[in-house]
């Protein structure tokens, strides 16, 4: 009973310290209790309690508004029911002039209720419809796997194809390398083993057997595939030397690159020929892109500017220009053809990260956004 007594008596005392923000309340409480509210120094109590009657306050004015706006809605609750009312009797009351023409008057009601709730909620549904509309595959259209090329061990981020021999195609893969298959048999007919992380792009030269690889080693490869071209060519030649038992292409292995581009502090995400094959072009996540010589594997310029990592880069086909986009929800066109003037557009509008911005035949730019290529932002490194 004493202690149950004890515990009443502390909460008491709990509640009166809990209620009660000045030095005097605490003042009077007598000499036992006292010292029990005296562990933390006037000072910083004087501080708190200051600070408790302020949330106090704000609580105050709070619940006050939110008073107010209960009453408000209230009264618009009931006017809107009174009118409601009101409605109903003065429709009723037109109604009943006529015998029968009250039943006749509801149903027409009803009626055109029904008939506006229809065509509300048919012209949401068109106008929802209009967005996703360009997704849907007509009833003509019919897709299926033609070919499946099987050999790497972890993602592949991009796939080219070769100008110079149209039968050779390349991919780049997280496992760290590149590989070069024939369209013709199916087969892998070359793979690159020169690169310390993950292979994030592949691009062919336009007029030569070399290729153009970006890692997440920091680095651009420039290696030769010449090998391959006994290998993909004269397919009908049984005793031709680089293939198996089996008939099939033999695999070259390419492990020294021609050259190699260290221009970036982070991982490279993309690369690409510019049209006069001498300079190519390399995106990264350091928020620069780099144009450099192909021969002497010098840097011509750093192109800065995004506020955050890019994501892509790609060249014109026909001029000296390339485009750059980033996931500070913009792009970059970059214009080299006048060697003293470089002119620079900054295109915006995009709310989320633009994953990749390619130019097309009549010099326009397209883009893709993150919301539909969300695979962009997970290069490896």
């Amino acid at each position: 009973m004493e202690s149950i007594a004890g515990k009443k008596e502390e909460k008491k005392h709990l509640t009166f310290l809990r209620s009660n923000s000045k030095d005097r309340d605490i003042d009077a409480l007598p000499n036992n209790q006292r010292s029990n509210s005296t562990v933390l120094p006037c000072r910083i109590r004087t501080r708190l309690h200051d600070l408790f009657e302020q949330i106090e306050t704000e609580f105050g004015v709070v619940y006050s508004e939110n008073m107010e706006l209960r009453k408000t809605i209230s009264a618009l609750n009931e006017k809107l029911s009174s009118l409601d009312s009101g409605q109903m009797q003065s429709e009723k009351a037109e109604t009943t002039n006529s015998n029968g023409s009250e039943i006749q008057k509801s149903m027409k009601n009803k009626s055109g209720s029904s008939q506006l709730s229809q065509k509300l909620k048919t012209t949401y549904k068109t106008g929802t419809s209009k967005l996703v509309s360009s997704f849907k595959a007509s009833a003509n259209v019919v897709c299926r796997a033609i070919q499946e090329f099987q050999g790497h061990k972890d993602g592949i981020w991009d796939v080219a194809s070769s100008q110079v021999n149209t039968d050779i195609i390349g991919s780049a893969s997280a496992d760290q390398k590149a590989k070069l298959w024939s369209l013709s048999s199916g087969d892998c007919i070359g793979t690159y083993h020169g690169h310390a992380g993950s292979v994030n792009c592949i691009r062919f030269h336009p007029d030569k057997y070399i290729a153009l690889t970006a890692s997440g080693d920091s680095t651009a490869h420039i290696w030769t595939y010449e090998a391959t071209r006994l290998s993909s060519c004269d397919e009908d030649s049984a005793d031709r030397e680089d293939s198996d038992d089996n008939g099939n292409a033999e695999a070259h292995d390419y492990r020294s690159p021609l050259m190699s581009a260290t221009c970036h502090t982070s991982p490279v995400v993309c690369c690409d020929w510019l049209m006069d094959g001498l300079h190519f072009v390399t995106a990264s996540w350091d928020r620069t892109a780099c144009l450099v010589d192909s021969t002497t594997s010098q840097i011509i310029q750093t192109l800065s500017g995004h506020d955050l990592p890019l994501t892509h880069v790609s060249a014109h086909s026909k001029h000296k220009m390339i485009v750059t986009s980033s996931r500070d929800a913009t792009f970059r066109v970059c214009d080299f053809r006048e060697p003293t003037i470089h002119t620079v557009i900054v295109g915006q509008g995009h709310s989320q990260s633009v994953s990749s911005a390619v130019f097309t035949d009549d010099d326009k730019v397209g883009m893709g956004v993150q919301v539909f290529f969300t695979h962009v932002g997970a290069f490896c490194a």
